[in-house]
């Protein structure tokens, strides 16, 4: 379960602040912005929220696991 977790976490908060995504491309072509910039503008916040559930998680698994 531990491993699902790690993947599917790993896999959304890079999905979230990548630049490279077929979206994120179009819109930033059709806005004249750079895809870092749209990228951020939509996925920030997200990105920023699953970066600290990812740092609580995995603090409260090292106490639960006594590491």
């Amino acid at each position: 379960m531990i491993l699902v977790l790690a993947m599917t976490w790993g896999w959304s908060i890079s999905g979230g602040g990548t630049p490279f995504t077929a979206n994120v491309a179009i819109a930033a072509q059709k806005f004249g912005q750079t895809g870092f910039t749209v990228a951020m503008k939509w996925n920030g916040m997200f990105l920023a929220l699953m970066l600290a559930v990812a740092t609580m998680a995995a603090a409260s698994g090292m106490v639960w696991l006594g590491g």
